[in-house]
């Protein structure tokens, strides 16, 4: 079998999506570190191993959740009072960014809820969930008081990473890491824009301009131009790139990408894909940024290799002045304008 450049890095890839959905709860506090210290020295990838191999004796998390009930921050990230920050633990939860008002917003039974993106107008709230089959996930709807759940979508496949266009009127969203689908936010018009049978299409986000699609593909980032329906090169990364993100003025964007062999850091570029530069540093992960409405701050989830779990942080938007956020499993952050 012929092995594509690209396969490596998906494989790492998922075996950290794997690590982070088997991750358990611990009341074992993480150190507020700087931004090339909060990983330690310690290398990730004995880690890394270790938690794919014991997957099967792993309990997944409860929704049990405990908040830093006096959370200490930096001078220069008070106050941080506006917005509120969707994360997933099981079910979805909603904690304000200085760590009060902790709330679970939602959570059905053993299903998964994740990947939560906060609309445009703050009032509603996608994600992905197993409420319709445990072995795959469509694209559901949540009101943001946690009422008026449904689904988006049901195509009893694997959707994922949804993401709202500019104007809040469409999603759109990846089905089985091979497909990138927009639909309208009643539902209607589902439309497959793009397909891969040779490599990983995942990750997308809209163009500030709401006229194009931007995911990762193969081995690096790439555009795609929904009226001609071809893609162009973006960012030029040969690793794997997740997470986007836009900034409130869209004159930034963020995300993460993996450093092989086992770290994973954020990533911030300009509008056009380029100035690449590099925020975040240390043994371990560093993923899913989201911005504060303001643009100077970013809640991101963070585990490093001696803490079996994902926790919330945030941070400046330069990476500088890391400050906890979560003290327990929570993943995927997204802070709402």
């Amino acid at each position: 079998m012929k092995i594509h450049s690209w396969m490596p890095f998906l494989l790492l890839f998922l075996l950290f999506m794997l690590a982070c959905s088997i991750s358990v709860p611990s009341n074992t506090p993480l150190q507020t570190r700087v931004a090339g210290e909060i990983f330690g020295t310690q290398t990730a990838a004995a880690r890394l191993a270790q938690q794919t191999t014991e997957a099967a004796s792993t309990r997944a998390p409860t929704a049990t959740f405990t908040p830093i009930l006096t959370p200490t921050r930096p001078a220069s990230l008070t106050p941080v009072n506006s917005g509120k920050i969707v994360f997933s633990n099981i079910g979805l939860w909603v904690i304000n960014p200085d760590g009060s008002g902790l709330k679970l917003l939602s959570q059905s039974g053993s299903a998964i809820d994740d990947n939560p993106v906060w609309s445009p107008d703050s009032r509603t709230i996608a994600f992905t969930s197993s409420r319709l089959a445990k072995a795959t996930y469509d694209i559901f709807l949540i009101d943001s008081s946690g009422s008026n759940v449904r689904p988006l979508t049901r195509k009893g496949k694997n959707a994922s990473n949804p993401n709202w266009s500019p104007d809040g009127k469409r999603l759109v969203y990846a089905l089985d890491s091979k497909e990138i689908y927009i639909i309208n936010a009643d539902g209607s018009g589902d439309e497959m824009v793009f397909r891969s049978d040779r490599a990983a299409a995942i990750c997308p986000i809209w163009t500030p301009d709401g006229k194009g699609v931007i995911f990762f593909y193969g081995n690096s980032v790439y555009r795609l131009n929904l009226e001609t329906r071809k893609e162009e090169k973006f960012i030029d990364t040969p690793n794997l790139a997740c997470g986007f993100a836009w900034s409130p003025d869209y004159q930034t964007l963020a995300f993460h990408q993996v450093i092989p062999p086992s770290e994973m850091q954020i990533y911030t570029t300009t509008a056009d894909g380029k100035n690449l530069t590099q925020i975040t540093s240390g043994n371990g992960y560093n993923e899913s940024p989201s911005w504060s409405p303001d643009g100077r701050r970013i809640v991101f989830g963070a585990k490093s290799p001696d803490v079996n779990e994902m926790r919330l942080f945030i941070m400046n938007a330069d990476g500088s002045n890391i400050t906890p956020l979560t003290t327990n499993y929570s993943v995927r952050p997204d802070w709402s304008r």
